[in-house]
């Protein structure tokens, strides 16, 4: 969860520069290099591709639709819509995925 927090400080540096977060299109990358219509990109806001990796090594997942986002770790088991996977921000209770 810390990672994230240090993505998303990264994130709000992106959006105060550009006026928005980078779309899902665009995803984590527009962090490192210029996603092209980032009008005054000023990055790179992350120093390099391992800060996009969670603890197990794999990308974080990343939706955005330019006004908020959300950040997603497969977890442990390494498959995204399982019970440990991490969301940042945390997802309330009744936003999880249900179970089936």
């Amino acid at each position: 969860k810390i990672a994230m927090s240090q993505l998303a400080n990264s994130l709000q540096t992106y959006r105060v520069h550009n006026n928005k977060y980078p779309t899902t299109a665009q995803g984590l990358d527009a962090l490192l290099k210029d996603p092209g219509g980032a009008k005054r990109w000023r990055g790179p806001y992350v120093t390099n591709s391992k800060q996009l990796n969670d603890p197990w090594d794999n990308q974080y997942e990343y939706e955005s639709d330019g006004r908020k986002f959300e950040i997603i770790s497969a977890g442990p088991d390494n498959t995204v819509g399982t019970d440990d996977d991490i969301y940042y921000p945390e997802r309330e209770a009744e936003e999880a995925p249900a179970e089936e």
